[in-house]
C-alpha cells in the first residue's frame, strides 16, 4: 500500500509537470506570433495623441 501511494505521488507530479509545461509553451507561442509591430504602432499613436492633448 505505502508503494501505491509513494507511486501515485510521483504520475501526479509528472502530470502536473506536463501540464506546466505545456502552458508554459503555449504562453512561449502566443508571445512569439503576436504582432508586435502593430500593437506598438498603436500605442505610439495613443501616446502622441496624449501629448499633443496636453500640449493645447
Amino acid at each position: 500500500m505505502v508503494k501505491k501511494k509513494h507511486s501515485i505521488i510521483i504520475e501526479s507530479t509528472v502530470i502536473t509537470k506536463a501540464l506546466m509545461l505545456l502552458v508554459t509553451l503555449m504562453i512561449m507561442f502566443f508571445i512569439l506570433t503576436f504582432d508586435w509591430n502593430k500593437f506598438l504602432e498603436e500605442k505610439r499613436k495613443q501616446l502622441k495623441q496624449i501629448m499633443n492633448y496636453r500640449k493645447s
